[in-house]
């Protein structure tokens, strides 16, 4: 989420962690099949509030009481979603937003985290993880593709249609849906590339297994055990897990590119070339 203040961020900030409690406990009495239908009636209340902006405004109107606020909710949606995604947006638009924006961007990453949890119980959730960060890099790497898939004036259903034929039977089928839904919501979503939300749910998948992500850029593929070691050291750093997700890059000639978050440590040949060449005289 991306705020003019560090008071505006908080606020909304704040409101998540409240709701997503509220969605945590909710969502651990959930069969599968359940978290499955909790997904889709989020995500698809996110896409109802994101086309609607008076509706988008109302909810999350700080002018509005908590019941008024409840009510319009229900007289939207009762009916039409399960008990348990009702309960989760009552609960979310009972909490103070800083705008419209965050609440219904807060409903997509609850509805995201609902298929993550189902690939966490099923022991898949690495698993999901890997693929997510794979596609990302694709999207990164053929330009082509990204653009079809990311191009609004062309029919959401060709667009879907043209992803699962790219990855038919190569993904998890949490990992399927989330790009599916990550096609879908692209129409709306003006902040990010196609290629970055996708990396940004592969956080969240990492961020579910309690790590933080490393994205390292290689000129060749790292062994397994060089992973493992640079994982320790990485972690060693950082206090936390890190999950370290390879991209191979010959230009780089040698060592590599690190970058956890906003930090980067480059300590490629190509970079130390480089630098080596701004110091010399013109």
């Amino acid at each position: 989420m991306i705020h003019t203040t560090s008071a505006v961020r908080a606020t909304s900030r704040s409101a998540f962690q409240s709701v997503k409690q509220q969605f945590d406990a909710r969502a651990a009495g959930l069969s599968s099949d359940e978290l499955g239908a909790l997904f889709e009636d989020l995500s698809q209340t996110a896409i109802l509030f994101w086309q609607n902006h008076v509706l988008r405004h109302a909810a999350a109107d700080p002018g509005q009481g908590a019941e008024a606020k409840t009510g319009l909710v229900d007289s939207l949606l009762s009916g039409k979603v399960g008990a348990a995604a009702l309960d989760v947006v009552r609960a979310a638009v009972r909490e103070e937003w800083s705008n419209g924006r965050d609440l219904t961007l807060a409903l997509l990453q609850l509805s995201n985290l609902s298929l993550l949890i189902d690939a966490e119980r099923a022991g898949q959730l690495e698993e999901v993880e890997d693929e997510l960060f794979r596609f990302g890099r694709l999207l990164e790497a053929n330009a082509e593709l990204n653009g079809h898939l990311s191009d609004r004036v062309t029919p959401v259903d060709a667009r879907t249609g043209l992803l699962e034929r790219v990855i038919s039977g190569k993904t998890t089928a949490v990992t399927a849906k989330l790009l599916r839904r990550a096609v879908v919501f692209h129409t709306f979503d003006q902040d990010h590339s196609l290629d970055r939300t996708v990396t940004l749910l592969a956080e969240l998948a990492a961020s579910r297994r309690g790590e933080s992500v490393a994205r390292v850029v290689a000129a060749v593929a790292p062994t397994d055990a060089q992973i493992s070691r640079l994982q320790a050291v990485l972690g060693k750093i950082y206090g936390r897990p890190i999950s370290v997700q390879i991209d191979v890059d010959p230009d780089v000639l040698g060592g590599l590119r690190v970058a956890v978050g906003d930090e980067v440590i480059d300590g490629t040949i190509a970079a130390k070339l480089a630098a080596a060449a701004n110091e010399l005289p013109n």
